[in-house]
């Protein structure tokens, strides 16, 4: 029974190592606001976590790469986006690494779209609060007040990074189910 187990802990040992855990899983992305924004990546919907980067003009779009990711838990992507003389609002794409990591779309790639972003609506004062789909407009994803087109405004956008589950922890699910059948089958031979 110890060289069964010893035997089963050694193959788990080696079906969990596999090369790609030995690297992060980053994503790359491409952003034009309007005006300005400030973007970050967090394992909250509600902080905005770890700061990226930052721009001021809405004519230029910034390139942001090897964006590092938090392993085995849902990453946010977090834009705060201010438009001084309006509602505000964004495009832009972004690409995953590697399938160690999905968009809410199931894919590696994800663009500014109506289905897998969130918008907090006007007068909110951080991310999560009270988020809503937000509207398509001239290219772009937009806060979905339009009432408030003429007024200075601050968008909170967020977008979700699922962990995929990796084939190695399927591997060592079925090896422990495996052991416990092969330990069940044992003692129902003894007789206990």
């Amino acid at each position: 029974m110890k060289i069964l187990l010893a035997g089963i802990l050694a193959l788990a040992l080696t079906v969990g190592w596999s090369p790609e855990n030995t690297h992060a899983s980053v994503v790359t992305a491409n952003i034009q606001v309007d005006d300005a924004f400030s973007f970050y990546i967090s394992t909250s919907d509600t902080v905005p976590g770890t700061f990226i980067g930052s721009g001021d003009r809405w004519d230029l779009t910034y390139n942001f790469s090897d964006l590092l990711l938090t392993p085995h838990v849902v990453n946010y992507l977090h834009i705060m986006a201010y438009n001084s003389g309006g509602a505000t609002g964004f495009t832009g794409d972004f690409t995953l690494s590697d399938t160690m990591f999905a968009f809410a779309s199931g894919t590696q790639y994800l663009t500014t779209d109506l289905t897998h972003w969130t918008v907090t609506p006007y007068g909110s004062t951080g991310f999560g609060q009270n988020p809503g789909a937000p509207i398509m407009r001239e290219g772009g994803i937009w806060m979905y007040d339009p009432g408030y087109w003429d007024h200075p405004a601050t968008a909170y956008f967020s977008a979700q990074i699922y962990a995929t589950p990796e084939p190695s922890t399927y591997a060592l699910f079925c090896l422990g189910l495996g052991g416990l059948a092969v330990m069940k089958l044992r003692k129902n031979r003894r007789g206990v």
